[in-house]
């Protein structure tokens, strides 16, 4: 116990003395606290005892030694400095300063006590030292809270033969000696009541105690001595008035004696209602403490009172998340709604704007006459996985801007959805489900009457009055009864032709967190999810141009979809990187690794407004990750891949991390990880300057390529430098200082990239020379590429040294000289970096 504890201890038994004082000669006793467990005990010093004595209770000093007792009957045990003496001892000095500082009653009385006297109750003082010789009589009577305070300044001493006499109801509970010295029986003495010592007791032989020994700062000493307690606890009944007569007690109105209306429980805090006690129901919304907690209206028993919106305010208190609440008016309010159940009843209309979250424990219920209506960017979130829904809600959520050709992967986050309702101008033959054992969409088994299933993906095709050109958002609207609970979807899997990719989608009115949904589904599918953002469109042959349209994200983060072409009406629009959220109405691509379930649990459910695709979000988690583009000549993104080191990544295949790269066309890069291709990797920490990532490329048409870093975080946003190395030319190139640009033939190459973070000894940096740059024709015009070093200008000469042409203000790696005409004659080029150096090198037409 701390030292503040010990003076609020003394000021609360000081004031609760005083305001007794004022009303009756009765006093309330103050608790000795621990220190009422011992017999026998001392703050500091020895306890010993000679001959046989026969003690009862606990014997205990909180410094010195214990002695003496080998030979003595002790019905207790032994306390020796440890925590339990360390309390007694707080707790005895707490009370000691109390009963000092008792006002007394008499103060007339002689230092001598005895000789056939007899007191009646109350605090007697002597300013000095005091003495006790035959007998002396403590008489109640017949008032059993007598109580007798005996004080002295000085030591106190009884005579051989002295003895205490309690008559008429005077209880050995209630006799205190309060000694501001040494304490010591004569031989023969016969002793009651609890003594309390600032010096040593000493007690001759031959004494019979009722008693309790205390002593704050002195030895105590026994010799033959027969010390019992019976009676003595060292309690005090303290009672108080119960004016509303409900059994609980006004903490502030007291007495130390039974009065009419007063009871022992303190704990009241409204002694003017009976409706009001420690034991009443808390009602919510009266702003009133009614169970005497502390708190008001929000410790109420959920779920057990109702307000209500009346189409203009809420009676009688605000929604709050705990409590029920019933809509009878129109409403659209753009403040977020807590309940603990919902009803919307009469012709309600519900207009929830974007931006607003519903959070709803227990069950929605919309009466067939009300409307119910979640805009898009807007959750309804439920936490009961057994509450059941009633009544049909509507949701609507906005696609990416899209044109006419693209599809959408869709998932209903209500029941009883039709599929050709959900996109009545989308050509029949255009909504698909997907066939994993055939890796393929399929539209066999869809028909007029087909509706969404729970946690089902379908990819629908824009409706047919789309424009073909200008990108635009699409509504999509469901109706139905929200799903709740735990919806699950059973996974295909053909482990024979490797086809385990599943189309689900987010089956809930809100959003999910997509790292607990694939924490919780990990024994099942692989740690990625795949979005489809329809950024690449088919040309009239059907025909997809290269890149992917698959966004990946991973525990390590997410990559996006190829951006639209150079062009193209998309360019610009949809590539956002996926994050940690999947929003209402989505679908996804995940792999299998097993048979069973993928599920969803009201766990994941979380409120989130953002639109389709965001960039990653900043986490805690430590995190140092690089983004790289491959590019084409003419500069078009045609994939992104994303190397991360991470907390609880490994070098090895971690399906929480690593992504398998997925639906890319043509030309791709990729990490690799045993043979396979990945468009996220996850590495371990910490991260080592001397980690090396392995790239592989898939060309599918020779040419011109460049890999870029599109973006980083962590550490890499400071010195740390990265560079790809091309160990077929035997170049290392700082890619945070520009782009790498190769040449490349068909085929399939593993082993010709890396990503290093220290430049190699034995290889060439950025130098600019003849060997730096790459000259080829296509289509009757000269491409160039300078192997990572940016170009300024580039300066053609014929043989005899005039300008033909110039390319200025380049600012790039790459460069294609139109319009320069040759004649089918050599030509100089001279080529000038952005930092002025010069190279020329001579081709032919």
């Amino acid at each position: 116990m701390e030292k503040t504890n010990l003076y609020l201890f003394s000021g609360f038994f000081m004031s609760l003395f005083f305001g007794i004082l004022t009303s009756s000669s009765a006093q309330c006793l103050p608790s000795l606290g621990a220190a009422s467990g011992f017999s026998i005990f001392t703050n500091a010093g020895a306890v010993t005892n000679v001959t046989s004595s026969t003690i009862t209770g606990n014997i205990g000093t909180n410094a010195g030694i214990i002695s003496g007792f080998e030979t003595s009957s002790i019905n207790g045990q032994f306390y020796n400095a440890n925590a339990v003496t360390q309390n007694a001892s707080i707790d005895l000095a707490a009370a000691y300063n109390v009963y000092q500082n008792l006002t007394p009653n008499f103060t007339a009385h002689t230092p001598a006590y005895g000789s056939g006297e007899t007191l009646t109750s109350g605090v007697y003082y002597i300013g000095a030292a005091g003495s006790i010789a035959g007998a002396l009589t403590l008489d109640a009577q017949n008032n059993p809270n007598a109580k007798f305070i005996l004080k002295f300044d000085g030591a106190l001493t009884a005579a051989a033969g002295a003895s205490v006499v309690l008559v008429n109801g005077a209880l050995p509970n209630n006799v205190y000696w309060i000694v501001g010295g040494a304490f010591s029986l004569a031989a023969q003495t016969n002793f009651t009541g609890t003594v309390i010592s600032d010096g040593a007791i000493s007690v001759a032989v031959g004494c019979q105690l009722n008693s309790k020994l205390l002593s704050i700062s002195g030895a105590i000493s026994t010799y033959g001595t027969l010390l019992t307690n019976v009676g003595i606890d060292n309690s005090s009944n303290v009672y108080y008035a119960d004016a509303d007569i409900d059994g609980y007690g006004n903490p502030n109105i007291f007495s130390c004696y039974v009065l009419a209306g007063y009871v022992l429980n303190n704990t009241d805090c409204n002694d003017t209602d009976a409706a009001i006690h420690p034991n009443a129901l808390e009602i919510y919304g009266n702003e009133i403490d009614d169970d005497c907690n502390g708190i008001a209206d929000t410790d109420a028993v959920s779920c057990s009172f109702t307000t209500t919106w009346n189409g203009t305010s809420w009676s009688p208190f605000l929604p709050v998340a705990n409590q029920r609440v019933v809509i009878a008016g129109n409403y659209s309010q753009s403040s977020d709604l807590f309940s603990c159940s919902l009803e919307v009843i009469n012709d309600a209309v519900v207009n929830v704007p974007s931006g607003t979250n519903f959070f709803i424990n227990g069950v929605l219920s919309v009466a067939p006459t009300a409307t119910v209506l979640f805009n898009n960017n807007t959750n309804l979130i439920q936490t009961d996985q057994t509450a059941v829904n009633s009544g049909n809600i509507t949701v609507k959520r906005n696609t990416s801007p899209i044109i006419r050709l693209d599809h959408t992967l869709w998932s209903s986050p209500v029941i009883g959805q039709n599929l050709f309702n959900f996109s009545p101008e989308t050509l029949t033959y255009r909504f698909y489900t997907y066939d994993t054992a055939a890796n393929a969409y399929s539209n066999a088994s869809i028909n007029s009457s087909s509706e969404f299933t729970p946690a089902n993906g379908f990819a629908i095709r824009a409706p047919n009055n789309q424009s073909s050109t200008i990108p635009t958002e699409w509504t999509g609207t469901f109706m139905g009864v929200p799903n709740n609970g735990t919806i699950s979807f059973p996974l295909a899997s053909y482990v024979m032709n490797g086809s385990n990719y599943n189309l689900v989608g987010n089956p809930f009115p809100s959003a999910l967190n997509a790292n607990m949904f694939l924490q919780e589904n990990a024994n099942t599918i692989e740690g990625v999810i795949y979005y489809y953002q329809h950024t690449l469109t088919m040309n009239a042959a059907g025909i997809f141009p290269i890149g992917t349209n698959f966004a990946s994200w991973t525990a390590t983060g997410g990559t996006p979809a190829t951006s639209s072409p150079i062009g193209h009406p998309a360019y610009g629009l949809n590539t956002g990187n996926p994050n940690n959220i999947i929003q209402v109405g989505q679908g996804f691509f995940v792999k299998a690794i097993a048979s069973g379930n993928v599920t969803f649990t009201n766990s994941m459910r979380v409120a989130n407004q953002d639109n389709q695709f965001n960039k990653s979000v900043t986490t805690a988690e430590e995190k140092h990750r690089i983004w790289l583009n491959l590019t084409s000549d003419i500069g078009n993104d045609i994939n992104q891949i994303l190397v991360g080191y991470v907390e609880e990544a490994t070098q090895d295949v971690d399906s929480k991390f690593d992504g398998l790269s997925y639906g890319n066309i043509g030309s791709y890069l990729y990490s690799v990880i045993d043979g396979d291709s990945y468009v996220i990797q996850g590495r371990a920490l910490p991260f080592e300057t001397t980690d090396e990532v392995p790239l592989g490329f898939i060309c599918a048409a020779a040419g011109t390529y460049s890999i870029k870093l599109t973006d980083m975080d962590g550490l890499f946003l400071g010195s740390q430098e990265v560079f790809i190395r091309d160990n077929l030319t035997g170049t290392d190139t700082n890619i945070k200082i520009a782009p790498y640009t190769f040449t490349s033939n068909v085929g399939v190459f593993n082993n010709r990239f890396k990503i290093v973070y220290a430049q190699s000894l034995g290889l060439p940096s950025n130098t600019f020379t003849q060997n730096s740059i790459i000259v080829y024709k296509n289509l009757d015009e000269f491409h160039i590429s300078t192997k990572g070093i940016v170009m300024k200008d580039i300066l053609a000469y014929d043989i005899l040294g005039r300008i033909i042409y110039k390319l200025n203000y380049i600012k790039n790696t790459t460069a294609i000289l139109k319009g320069l005409e040759t004649n089918h004659q050599a030509v100089l080029l001279k080529i000038i970096s952005e930092d002025n150096q010069s190279v020329t090198v001579k081709v032919i037409n």
